[in-house]
């Protein structure tokens, strides 16, 4: 996957700054957080298949 950037603190008293990290695929034990907002609406989505397939 592409580097990932973010924000993070480098240290407590520090504000926030860029930030390149390495995020991994999604596996059977994570849970994907789509978080998005569109106008003035709002969507959340979790995409886990064994959540799904618990509440079935």
């Amino acid at each position: 996957m592409p580097p990932t950037m973010g924000e993070a603190a480098h240290a407590a008293a520090s504000p926030l700054a860029p930030f390149e990290f390495d995020r991994q695929p999604v596996g059977p034990e994570d849970v994907r957080i789509d978080i998005a907002t569109r106008d003035a609406g709002f969507r959340f989505v979790i995409d886990n298949p064994s959540l799904s397939q618990a509440s079935a």
